[in-house]
């Protein structure tokens, strides 16, 4: 069952004992969208759910699709973080929460389907709180979660769809 946007954008306090905590390096960076693993989707190939995600944001804006999917390598996740920050490109990019969650829970469905380790990965944490740790210099406690001294608060939507994804697949 999904989670509601109301849900998904709660802001909870999280006790690092009960917690799975993860970045794009690292034990548990396969949760990461910034994990680099291929697959093809609606006739495009991505190289992780960061390109998935913002080459969706960005439907109705073919130029700025194609420059985005022309990011590979090593850095490319961040180059399309960063892309999607540029000020032509924030004119155009989809701004809507509710469908960028959409395009988030997508971009995991592909994961789940395609990311060798990704499914046994995030069904070997049981029943502990998933949290991103912010990795930005810039506060981020809407997609991810801040360091506090107790712990980690934030709204940490990427974690909560993380674990909804893990109750369905737990359940099948």
């Amino acid at each position: 069952m999904e989670l509601t946007t109301d849900k998904l954008l709660a802001r909870c306090t999280y006790a690092k004992s009960d917690t799975v905590a993860f970045r794009n390096r690292g034990k548990y960076a396969i949760f990461s969208n910034f994990y680099p693993f291929t697959f093809s989707a609606e006739g495009q190939t991505f190289h992780s759910v960061e390109q998935y995600y913002h080459w969706r944001r960005l439907k109705g804006a073919p130029k700025y699709q194609a420059t985005m999917l022309s990011f590979d390598g090593e850095k490319h996740a961040w180059k399309c973080f960063n892309y999607s920050r540029n000020r032509w490109v924030k004119q155009v990019i989809e701004a809507d929460l509710r469908k960028r969650i959409t395009y988030m829970r997508e971009g995991l469905q592909y994961k789940l389907k395609y990311c060798e380790g990704f499914k046994e990965t995030l069904l070997k944490t049981g029943d502990k709180v998933i949290a991103e740790l912010n990795q930005t210099s810039k506060p981020d406690d809407i997609w991810a979660t801040n360091k506090t001294e107790y712990g980690y608060e934030g709204s940490n939507i990427l974690g909560k769809l993380l674990m909804e994804a893990r109750k369905v697949k737990s359940e099948e």
